[in-house]
C-alpha cells in the first residue's frame, strides 16, 4: 500500500482505508446485516431475548452465530468468507506485522428511540473504572506500543451506508487525558461526555465499503440518531502473538457445532480453525 498503515496506526491510533470492500461485497453484507438485525429484534439466539425490547440499542454482537441463518446457510458462509477475506486480513496483518486471529463481529445501527451524540470514552474505562488505575493501564499500553512497536488488537469498522458518525482524537492512545479531555469524558458522572467540543477530534466520513480502524484505548465515540440510518460492520482481530483472555467477545462455542465451517473457502476454514483451537478449551469448560 502507498500509505504505511502500520506506522500510521502505531503513531496516531487510527487509519482510513477507502474501498476496502467492493460494491458487491457491501451489497451482500448490507443484506445479511439487515437480516441478522431483524432476527435479533425478534429473538437473539444467544440469550433468547427480543432486541425490540431495547429500542435504544445501537449494537449487536456475533453476527456469525448460526442461529441467525435457519434456511439461509449460504449467507453465513458468505459472512465467514468476508471475515477471512485476503484483502481485509492483508490490512490487519500490515498493522500487526503478525498473523491474525479472529475475535468478534459487531453491527452498529441507529436506535429506534433516544437519539444521542454518543459519549466520549476510552474502552479502558469499562474494565477499570477507577481513574488512577485506568491511567496506569493506558500509560502502560502506550509504553508497550513505543518500546515494542506492537498492538494487541484492532477494530475495523466498515461502512455499509454513508456515515460520518465515528470520531477519534488521533494520538490519544499514547497518553493520558489532558485536563479538558478528562473533564469532558468523566466530570460529574460523565455529565459532559456527549459534548461536541472535544479538542482535536476528527470526524471520519465513510462511503459504503470504506473502513476506519482505531485503537480502543484512544479517545473516541460514535453518534446515533433515530432519523439517520447507520449500518457499520465491525470486524475485530488480535495478532497471533498476543495474549488473549477468554471473554464475552471471543466466547463463541457454536463454532464447535458439526458442520459449522462446511462450504467456506479453504483459507477461511484454516483461519477459523486457528480461532477455534485457541479458545475451544474455555468453551468446553463453559
Amino acid at each position: 500500500m502507498l500509505v504505511d498503515l502500520r506506522k500510521q496506526y502505531l503513531e496516531t491510533g487510527c487509519i482510513f482505508v477507502p474501498g476496502l470492500l467492493t460494491p458487491a461485497q457491501v451489497e451482500r453484507m448490507r443484506l445479511i446485516g439487515e437480516h441478522v438485525l431483524s432476527q435479533w429484534r425478534v429473538r437473539s439466539p444467544e440469550d433468547g431475548k427480543a432486541g425490540i425490547d431495547q429500542p435504544g440499542a445501537i449494537v449487536l454482537r456475533h453476527l456469525n452465530h448460526p442461529g441467525y441463518y435457519a434456511g439461509r446457510r449460504e449467507w453465513l458462509v458468505e459472512l465467514l468468507d468476508l471475515i477471512a477475506d485476503p484483502r481485509v486480513l492483508g490490512v490487519v496483518r500490515e498493522i500487526f506485522d503478525d498473523e491474525v486471529v479472529f475475535r468478534c463481529t459487531s453491527l452498529f445501527f441507529n436506535p429506534l428511540t433516544n437519539s444521542r451524540e454518543g459519549n466520549w470514552h476510552r474502552d479502558s474505562q469499562f474494565g477499570t473504572p477507577d481513574p488512577l488505575r485506568e491511567r496506569e493501564q493506558v500509560e502502560r499500553s502506550a509504553e508497550v506500543i513505543r518500546t515494542t512497536r506492537s498492538v494487541g488488537g484492532v477494530q475495523m469498522q466498515v461502512a455499509l451506508v454513508p456515515t460520518e458518525d465515528s470520531e477519534y482524537v488521533p494520538g490519544s492512545h499514547l497518553r493520558w487525558d489532558t485536563p479538558e479531555e478528562n473533564y469532558i469524558r468523566l466530570a460529574e458522572g460523565q455529565k459532559y461526555s456527549g459534548s461536541s467540543l472535544m479538542p482535536g477530534a476528527v470526524k471520519t466520513h465513510q462511503e459504503p465499503g470504506d473502513a476506519a480502524a482505531f485503537h480502543a484505548f484512544g479517545l473516541h465515540r460514535g453518534r446515533y440518531h433515530t432519523d439517520k440510518c447507520r449500518r457499520t460492520l465491525m470486524l475485530t482481530y488480535n495478532p497471533v502473538g498476543s495474549t488473549t483472555t477468554p471473554d464475552y467477545f471471543n466466547d463463541q462455542p457454536w463454532c464447535l457445532e458439526p458442520g459449522y465451517l462446511d462450504g467456506v473457502k479453504p483459507e477461511t476454514k484454516e483461519f477459523f480453525e486457528r480461532f477455534i483451537e485457541r479458545f475451544r478449551g474455555s468453551w468446553k469448560k463453559g
